[in-house]
Formats: C-alpha cells, structure tokens, sequence
C-alpha cells in the first residue's frame, strides 16, 4: 500500500537534481511527462516533438529563459 501511495502522490525528484549534468530544460520536459494529473501531462506527441526539437535547435545561453514546456501542445478534443 505505501508503494502505491508513493507512486500516486509523491512528485518524481527532477533529473536535474539528481545529475547536475543534466540539463535544466531536459528536466522540466521529463517532469512534464511525469505529471501526475493527465491533463498536466504532454497532450500529444507533436507537443512534446515541438519542445525537443526546440531544445536541441536553441544555445546553451538561450535554453533558461526560452523553452516553456507544452506552450505549443494542444488537446486533440475538447475539454469538458
């Protein structure tokens, strides 16, 4: 049962944290995939194409104050 409790409410350390090697928007885009609520999580692949492709195409400099995860990443359906 703790296992459990831990798996549904505890938030995942970010990568970042756990290796400083790791970038800090690499990080903010796993945390997003971990997201605990479904509707906090990527919505579609394509969002999650779109923050990867531009990590990889921003520097090193621009990376901190550039990259919002999920800006461009839209539900195929409507909310209800």
């Amino acid at each position: 049962m703790r296992l459990i409790h831990e798996h549904l409410a505890k938030r995942a350390v970010p990568p970042a944290e756990v290796t400083p090697s790791v970038s800090v928007p690499f990080s903010e885009i796993v945390m997003h995939l971990l997201e605990k609520e479904p509707d906090s999580r990527y919505q579609t692949a394509d969002g999650l194409l779109y923050d990867l492709e531009r990590l990889r195409d921003t520097s090193a400099d621009e990376r901190a104050t550039v990259l919002r995860v999920g800006e461009n990443d839209f539900a195929m359906r409507l909310a209800t």
